[in-house]
């Protein structure tokens, strides 16, 4: 399952895993075995085209929460892809569209971080989950 959507993406991971099990009854899913990426970096549209559902500080939280949810039951679900692609369409050079996801990833990583809801030796996997959807022309 691959999810290309900004905000409505807690609602389709809901929705995967309301339907994801063998007899459609959310008690008998097995979540922990849903794969698939879901594209909600929140954050590009607030960069890249200025619109946004939520403030940049509460979508960064919502974010954060999506990752920590998805370690504890989805672990091979992809929580999050930071999508620069619109940056460049805005505007920004590669450099800048690099640099801006970079960015991101990094401001999101810390928060899920100082959550603290994920073991130290654990947070490898949390970064190793998170997948990026690039332009990167020249």
């Amino acid at each position: 399952i691959s999810k290309s959507v900004a905000f409505q993406f807690i609602l389709l991971i809901s929705l995967s895993i309301v339907i994801g099990g063998p007899s459609n009854i959310p008690s008998n899913v097995d979540i922990s075995k849903l794969q698939g990426t879901t594209q909600n970096d929140i954050l590009k549209e607030y960069l890249s085209r200025g619109t946004y559902i939520f403030p940049p500080k509460e979508s960064i939280k919502l974010i954060s929460d999506m990752i920590v949810f998805c370690y504890k039951n989805i672990p091979k679900w992809n929580p999050t892809n930071i999508c620069s692609y619109h940056l460049q369409e805005a505007g920004a050079t590669p450099v800048q569209e690099i640099a801006f996801a970079l960015s991101n990833a990094i401001c999101i990583l810390d928060t899920v971080k100082e959550s603290g809801q994920i073991p130290e030796e654990d947070f490898p996997k949390v970064v190793g989950r998170i997948s990026f959807f690039c332009k990167c022309r020249n």
